[in-house]
């Protein structure tokens, strides 16, 4: 038998949310409320990196925020 419509990736998404539902992973109890006031915000952009300047133009430097602008490949 073929399957038609749903794909070898499809399948496998879905094979992977049952694993993960099994596991707890999407229960309510399990979820966490995120920080009202971050200490940190990560960006992740490509190369050509036109978010890294316009995150850094949009945000005002405040002496009691530590910043850092970091680039690498990992």
């Amino acid at each position: 038998m073929i399957v038609v419509g749903d794909g070898d990736q499809a399948a496998a998404v879905e094979r992977l949310r049952s694993e993960l539902e099994e596991r707890g992973w999407f229960d309510d109890d399990q979820k966490q409320q995120p920080p009202a006031f971050p200490e940190r915000v990560g960006i992740v952009t490509s190369l050509p990196r036109d978010a890294q300047y316009d995150i850094q133009s949009m945000t005002i430097p405040k002496p009691s925020v530590p910043t850092s602008v970091t680039n690498g490949i990992c």
